[in-house]
């Protein structure tokens, strides 16, 4: 409910109550997660308009910086913009599927993502982490975390115990 205020106030969004909140953070480069997530929606897009609706309805919610000058970012965001635009004015697409692309990240906004969030994606390479401290913070209170073999938050020890592979 906080975060749901919180976006309202700032973005003047509303976010689907009882919906799954699935966040992704962090910078935005050439192979951020960010472009794997517009994949993703872009499939679950095509899922519905084939009659797949999913269990579930769900926010998809996009922080993230990018460097000056960055055309690969840019674009990135130009593309999150339309596809929030198109998703959620489409009345097929909107009863499922909400778009949020947050205007500014800062302590605030993680402190209600964090702790409201049921999945956090983890897409953008070790070379590519700014520091993933969000993400981090996310598994540390339970958050189930999606993300590459090998992406930033799953190097570094073992950890086998909690990592599940899926194919």
């Amino acid at each position: 409910r906080r975060l749901a205020d919180y976006i309202l106030a700032r973005e003047g969004e509303r976010i689907r109550r009882g919906a799954v909140i699935d966040i992704t953070t962090g910078a935005v480069e050439s192979e951020s997660g960010h472009r794997t997530m517009i994949a993703y929606i872009e499939h679950k897009i095509a899922q519905i308009q084939e009659g797949n609706m999913p269990a579930r309805p769900v926010n998809f919610i996009f922080t993230g910086s990018a460097k000056d000058g960055d055309l690969a970012a840019a674009e990135t965001y130009r593309r999150l913009r339309e596809l929030q635009e198109n998703v959620n004015r489409d009345p097929m697409l909107s009863p499922y599927l909400k778009v949020i692309l947050l205007s500014g990240y800062n302590v605030t906004y993680a402190q209600y993502l964090i702790s409201a969030a049921d999945t956090a994606n983890e897409m953008t390479l070790p070379e590519n982490v700014s520091a993933g401290t969000t993400k981090m913070k996310c598994m540390v209170n339970g958050v189930v975390l999606l993300g590459l073999e090998g992406g930033g938050d799953l190097v570094g020890g073992d950890g086998a115990e909690q990592l599940a592979v899926l194919a």
